[in-house]
């Protein structure tokens, strides 16, 4: 602090009495500075626990002390009370007080990344805004928010403690697409969660030359399973693989896969294989189809067409031919579908049996004196979806 001469730098306790003591008060038009040290009306300083009074505004200040030649004047008042401004966290900031008031609001604004703020919407006024819940893919807490809870699936105590209704479903809805192609999945209204079935189309058999031959049994389509939230599966793209035709005098073809999104997918069986006219013969059946999934899931891989077998066994007199010791393969069977049943003895000769839904195609079969013919076809494949809905 400055040393200014004891009779320029006034004492407060000089202007009072044994028993009391004021400070001097002086009337301005506006608030004090730092360079305001010394007054108009008198010569020296300021005395310490001088009152500034601005006359615009109605603050009030004291001189707490002059230190090198500047001065340390502190507001203890206006006209107002104590209050003199609000900072904010957005929007208009500062606030200061209209007549005395500032308006102070609550209110929920959309979800962002700030659960709790203070925002100044006008020259007077604020608003504690909290922001609503928002689905987030992990932890975060800057995405918290008010949420509502649907009294039908949720209770919330009073503490806040929110727990699941252990209620049924009330209904399933089962959609089956079984037509080879592509689509998206559309989830009824209300479901929550889907399980979902994937069957691979089934391979077609194979053919059978001319004059005792028979083909073997195409592969079954593989198959897998797997559990979905709505929200996991809305939009997937459904497959539906076609089943493998049978091909005259040929192999059959393989069938096509099926799969729900990439999440799924249940490979179309491998084809049956044409049986050539010879003495003897034994040839095995189309692989089944292979399948794969992602996490809930569980897959199995298709079975095997089942071979064809035959001889030809003359007769000692006439050396015939019999034809009863000749059998196509039949098809393999799907989770879902069979495979398509083998020609032989106690069947009529000719064109092989188809399987249905993901089953194999059986094998053709033919007798002495018989044209080429063709295997069955394999089964096409499905995506079934059962539902699961609430409310």
């Amino acid at each position: 602090m400055s040393n200014p001469s004891s009779d320029s730098f006034r004492n407060p306790l000089k202007y009072g009495g044994q028993d009391y003591s004021f400070a001097p008060r002086y009337l301005r038009n506006r608030d004090p500075s730092s360079n305001d040290i010394k007054p108009k009306e008198q010569q020296g300083y300021y005395p310490l626990a001088s009152l500034w009074s601005n006359s615009t505004n109605g603050n009030l200040w004291a001189l707490a002390q002059i230190v090198n030649n500047l001065a340390d004047w502190v507001l203890i008042s206006n006209s107002i009370g104590a209050l003199l401004k609000v900072n904010l966290q957005s929007g208009t900031t500062p606030i200061v007080p209209t007549a005395g008031a500032i308006t102070f609001n609550g209110a929920i604004v959309a979800a962002g990344t700030n659960p709790v703020r203070t925002d100044g919407t006008g020259p007077n006024t604020m608003a504690l805004e909290v922001q609503l819940s928002q689905a987030i893919g992990s932890t975060n807490a800057t995405n918290v928010g008010l949420s509502a809870f649907k009294n039908t699936q949720f209770v919330v105590d009073a503490n806040g403690f929110v727990s699941f209704v252990n209620i049924p479903f009330s209904k399933i809805n089962i959609q089956v697409v079984s037509t080879p192609g592509t689509s998206t999945y559309t989830p009824s209204a209300g479901t929550q969660y889907c399980v979902v079935q994937v069957i691979g189309g089934g391979g077609g058999g194979g053919g059978a030359d001319a004059n005792f031959a028979s083909g073997s049994g195409g592969g079954a389509g593989a198959y897998a399973v797997g559990v979905f939230t709505v929200a996991a599966a809305s939009g997937l793209t459904i497959t539906v693989g076609a089943g493998g035709a049978g091909v005259l005098n040929s192999n059959g073809l393989p069938g096509a896969a099926s799969s729900f999104g990439g999440n799924l997918v249940a490979g179309g069986g491998a084809g049956g294989i044409n049986g050539p006219s010879v003495v003897s013969w034994a040839i095995t059946g189309g692989l089944g189809g292979i399948s794969s999934g992602s996490a809930r899931s569980y897959s199995v891989n298709g079975e095997t067409g089942y071979p064809c077998y035959g001889a030809m066994v003359p007769t000692e007199a006439t050396f015939t031919i019999f034809s009863s010791n000749n059998f196509s393969g039949a098809g393999g069977n799907s989770v879902l579908g069979a495979g398509g049943f083998a020609n032989g003895s106690s069947v009529a000769f000719g064109i092989g049996a188809a399987g249905t839904q993901g089953g194999g195609g059986s094998g053709a079969n033919t007798n002495t004196g018989d044209g080429a013919s063709t295997g069955g076809n394999g089964g096409n494949g499905a995506v079934i979806i059962t539902e699961y809905i609430f409310g």
